[in-house]
């Protein structure tokens, strides 16, 4: 956890030398902290929660992607290859990655501040003065919501009369499992 006033982090797993050996291939080398930059280059300190979340979803995508290779792999347990809790562990690692991408695109761009180019322009600088840009966020908004409503009918059409879980069954029967 981070304590935003102290800029201490505790409850961390700290392996020595590992941080060094990441920065410069050296287990030696001294990596400087956020307490020896200037106040006003430092990040907020929200990119910290941004990273957490970021590795939290691929360790859950990684995990139920091993326990789905480990059901695929034991006959014994392929029969938990359709089971109500497995799909819908699958069914979640869709928006988990989702999130874990965004949640990495806010640690990139929130990270960098006050730098858009780190250590030559800030991004008070580089921030655009055009008009229009309330018109194109709006038009991007309605392009997604007609994607998500298009993209919803059509699976929901697909899938109305035949839920994926009849085909998931007939994969596993032809590769010689049991349901």
């Amino acid at each position: 956890m981070l304590n935003e006033k102290t800029h201490e982090v505790s409850g961390a797993i700290e392996i020595p030398g590992l941080l060094s050996f990441l920065a410069d291939n050296s287990f030696t080398t001294k990596v400087k902290g956020l307490n020896e930059f200037p106040k006003n280059d430092l990040p907020p300190m929200i990119v910290h929660y941004f990273f957490d979340l970021m590795v939290s979803m691929g360790v859950f995508c990684f995990i139920i992607s091993g326990v789905y290779m480990l059901f695929l792999l034991i006959k014994k347990l392929r029969k938990y290859l359709t089971h109500k809790v497995t799909l819908y562990a699958i069914l979640l690692t869709g928006p988990a990655s989702t999130l874990a991408i965004e949640f990495g695109w806010f640690l990139t761009e929130m990270g960098r501040q006050p730098w858009i180019i780190r250590g030559y322009m800030r991004v008070s600088q580089a921030a655009t003065q055009a008009g229009g840009i309330t018109l194109v966020t709006i038009m991007f908004g309605i392009l997604y919501l007609v994607l998500l409503v298009t993209s919803a009918y059509v699976l929901i059409r697909m899938y109305k009369n035949k839920p994926a879980y009849q085909d998931v069954d007939k994969v596993i029967e032809k590769r010689g499992g049991t349901k």
